[in-house]
């Protein structure tokens, strides 16, 4: 609750703040806030959260509100996610989306307003939400602005009567370019598939037997051929106990008549090509008018007595693949060490996760916990490299770079030393062990989940608070308060293992905060891979630093060329 009231007050200051702007008057020809710069179509940003998966793919730049980049829509539409959340009108998106993000249809040389229709209905559902934490309708949404319905523009759902012909021509148009929610794959595709496969009570591999339209939604029939991957309350073997219920059962896809769905339409236009002919084999051909090639992987879930798909991908035919066996394999031996390690660290986690509930870094601990000497921390790190070795990839520092990282510690002797990325607590141990009589070693990890572990991990390995402080908080939040809230006056050592795209940053603040001094060192893992340039570039440029790289490979993995960076603070020259 406080993190909503919090967030409203951000979205009231975004309100207020475009508020500052003399908005001109929503309406044809031009609608939304006046703009010297020339509207044009682009992509939406996967990290425009608000309009993540609306159903179309480009937007119009700049918006409706006056945003000129996609980088001020995101950062003002952000706000408006908590409403979101609160499903206070089935429309809320959609509004907010037709603002943020207007679709952009090529025959139209502007932005698509929303109906004033659209705007009332969210407001009326959405205003008692609002209200009760204090916050009005804000006015840059005013309902007046927006057109009644007798020019182009959105309307609420269901709400399609009346439309003039030429009204309904740009009404197909904007749905030609609405794609479905379960079929807009474009970004995640298998990838989602696969993270969500666990979480679906339905699953299915099927060819389709007839595809119609009902009530605004499309009806997909599998043919018998089809085979049940997962059913609620049982596996695949208890699923086909039930015994041809794929050749009788529909699924159904949502507002499917309204949307387009590329992998069912790109069928369609296949069999209009009279492609299907050459490629029916000889039971479908049985099966009947209407039937498709293809196979599709389909998640499903059960609503209101249906099953409403989630997930529906086209699955690519094996002639296709064939045809492209000769690059794979090319790729696979230039590259086969990075998919080595894509499947160590991606597939058999995903895989993991599902069958046993725990997460790799839980997992890691259970057999940290059984196979470690408890007190000996030489004994818990040898247990956690034969299971990042052998069981499952953790990106720890590894015993070849950690060797480096213990000869460092020895001849630096830090008695106040700062980690930044606890993780699993392999790191943390590893510095503990070769710190002097008296140090301290504050270790930061955001996540509270890791932090958990983390912290069992340490005082497994016997040391306690006094020798090692666990922080868990981000590091742009923990590294300004650390003199404040920690008493800490100065640094000797810095150990840098979190987010790569946080390193420069964070070296930044340090060396803002006054914290490091002259002979400082500061050590980075991974600079070379999965790689931090920006880093790179300002330790380089800034003068600050006498610095060099420590060469290696990736921890637990061969071929993979890695480093560390080994960066003496000199202070301003």
């Amino acid at each position: 609750m406080t993190v909503l009231v919090l967030s409203f007050v951000v979205l009231l200051g975004a309100s207020h703040a475009s508020d500052t702007v003399a908005p001109a008057e929503l309406g044809p020809p031009s609608l939304g806030f006046s703009s010297s710069v020339r509207s044009v179509c682009k992509p939406i940003p996967s990290t425009l959260s608000l309009c993540h998966r609306i159903g179309y793919r480009h937007m119009r730049i700049p918006n409706l509100l006056g945003h000129d980049s996609l980088r001020e829509a995101q950062q003002q539409s952000a706000a408006w996610l908590p409403l979101i959340s609160k499903l206070c009108h089935r429309d809320t998106k959609k509004f907010l989306c037709s603002l943020f993000a207007p679709v952009c249809l090529p025959e139209l040389s502007g932005p698509v307003s929303p109906c004033r229709s659209l705007c009332e209905a969210v407001r009326d559902g959405c205003v008692p939400v609002m209200s009760a934490f204090g916050f009005p309708w804000p006015e840059m949404f005013n309902c007046t602005r927006f057109p009644r319905g007798t020019e182009l523009c959105i309307p609420a759902t269901g709400e399609q009567e009346g439309l003039t012909a030429e009204e309904v021509k740009h009404e197909e148009a904007l749905k030609g370019s609405v794609i479905c929610d379960a079929c807009s794959l474009a970004a995640e595709g298998e990838t989602d598939i696969q993270e969500n496969f666990c979480h679906s009570p339905y699953a299915f591999k099927m060819r389709l037997g007839s595809v119609s339209t009902v009530g605004g939604d499309r009806q997909l029939v599998p043919t018998a051929r089809s085979r049940i991957l997962r059913w609620a309350g049982g596996g695949a073997e208890r699923a086909e106990g039930v015994g041809g219920a794929m050749a009788h059962s529909a699924l159904w896809l949502q507002e499917g008549g309204t949307c387009t769905c590329p992998g069912l339409d790109s069928a369609d236009t296949n069999e209009d090509r009279g492609l299907e002919e050459d490629q029916m084999d000889k039971g479908q051909a049985r099966e009947g008018n209407g039937a498709q090639t293809g196979w599709y992987l389909a998640l499903a879930q059960a609503e209101e007595g249906r099953l409403v798909l989630t997930r529906l991908v086209r699955m690519v035919s094996p002639a296709i693949a064939l045809a492209f066996l000769p690059l794979l394999l090319t790729l696979i031996i230039r590259y086969r060490y990075y998919f080595v390690l894509f499947y160590r660290a991606i597939l058999v986690r995903i895989w993991k996760d599902c069958v046993t509930g725990l997460t790799r870094e839980e997992r890691a601990y259970q057999y940290v916990l059984t196979h470690a000497t408890p007190g000996d921390p030489d004994s818990i790190l040898d247990a956690f490299d034969v299971w990042c070795s052998k069981v499952e990839f953790i990106s720890n520092i590894g015993p070849k770079k950690g060797k480096i990282l213990d000869r460092l510690l020895m001849e630096q002797s830090p008695l106040t030393v700062l980690e930044l990325g606890t993780h699993c607590g392999y790191s943390t141990v590893r510095i503990a062990r070769a710190l002097p009589l008296g140090a301290r070693l504050y270790s930061v990890e955001m996540d509270q989940r890791n932090a958990a572990i983390a912290e069992k991990i340490i005082r497994l390995a016997g040391f306690d608070d006094d020798m090692v402080e666990l922080i868990v908080n981000p590091s742009d939040e923990v590294i300004p308060r650390l003199r404040s809230d920690y008493g800490l006056e100065k640094l000797d050592f810095v150990f840098m293992d979190h987010w790569k795209k946080s390193y420069c940053p964070d070296l930044q603040m340090l060396e803002g905060s006054g914290l490091l001094g002259k002979g400082s060192m500061i050590v980075a893992d991974n600079v070379l891979f999965p790689g931090a340039p920006k880093f790179l570039r300002h330790i380089r440029k800034s003068g600050l630093y006498e610095w060099k790289i420590h060469r290696a490979t990736l921890e637990y993995s061969k071929g993979i060329r890695d480093g560390m960076a080994e960066l003496v603070y000199q202070g301003i020259k």
